[in-house]
């Protein structure tokens, strides 16, 4: 199932988020060949998002790949959401550090493509896009909110305009929890 995932991992995601872009990895599509095509597709995404987690992301490859693995599982339905653990456990990865503000923009600024705010701020949009189904809106209204990351996240990238967009939509979808 997809070789390529494994010798060219980038540019077979991009052929995916295109496909999912173009409305081609729905449902009924998962249907075909009684969801063999589905199931494989789903453990090597999920192998390669292992794998991902576990490389050096300081490394532009590497982030290219996460941030392409991130946009790619909203399209992937109830499968991704079994992910959204692991791409909350990036959230906390991405923001663990304790950098401030200064650091994280002159990281921003240095880094180059795929900088650790703009993987956050794709990280934070594959979470939101999960944030509807019951059956994971706890785990991230405990890991986001509760806990106070969607507000540390706040403070530490209200210069950028891509992580407080997607910081924004939660603040929207958990107004009444924010006193």
């Amino acid at each position: 199932m997809l070789p390529s995932l494994s010798t060219d991992p980038l540019h077979t995601l991009i052929l995916l988020n295109n496909l999912a872009e173009a409305g081609f990895l729905t449902e009924s599509l998962y249907n075909v060949q009684g969801g063999r095509w589905r199931q494989a597709l789903t453990t090597t995404i999920g192998e390669l998002f292992a794998t991902t987690v576990s490389s050096d992301l300081d490394l532009v490859a590497n982030r290219r790949v996460m941030g392409q693995l991130l946009h790619l599982l909203p399209a992937m339905s109830s499968e991704g959401a079994g992910m959204v653990a692991r791409v909350v456990d990036i959230i906390n990865g991405l923001t663990g550090d304790n950098a401030s503000r200064h650091e994280v923009e002159t990281e921003w600024e240095t880094a180059g493509p795929w900088n650790k705010s703009h993987l956050l701020a794709v990280a934070l949009e594959a979470a939101e896009a999960f944030s509807t189904r019951d059956d994971v809106r706890s785990t991230l209204r405990e890991q986001l909110l509760d806990s106070g990351k969607l507000f540390e996240i706040a403070e530490r990238w209200s210069w950028n305009r891509e992580v407080m967009g997607q910081v924004a939509s939660f603040v929207e979808l958990w107004a009444d929890m924010i006193g």
